[in-house]
């Protein structure tokens, strides 16, 4: 019986370990998708915001990585790009990377 509770033990803690390592983004994403979303549009790409993987906000910069699909959704494929935003009013996409 101890090797069994030492099994069980250690899935626990490594469930645990895994979960805490996964990253969580406390801001507000919705601005910031609203104006990736109209960046698409005035470019005429074809892409989506699928989620965002990270964001750094620092006053009235920001940068976030998010992973992008295809708009139409016919294609499960997804990729991300890096964007960069500036804040006049609301949040604009300055820059993007593939």
């Amino acid at each position: 019986m101890t090797k069994f509770y030492r099994i069980i033990f250690s899935v626990i803690i490594s469930a645990l370990l895994f979960a805490g390592c996964a990253k969580q983004i406390k801001q507000d994403t919705e601005p910031f998708k609203k104006a990736v979303t109209e960046y698409l549009q005035e470019q005429h790409m074809g892409m989506k915001v699928y989620e965002f993987k990270e964001l750094q906000v620092t006053e009235d910069k920001a940068t976030a990585k998010i992973k992008m699909q295809e708009a139409s959704g016919i294609t499960n494929l997804k990729v991300t790009w890096s964007f960069e935003f500036d804040k006049k009013d609301a949040w604009k996409v300055t820059s993007h990377k593939e």
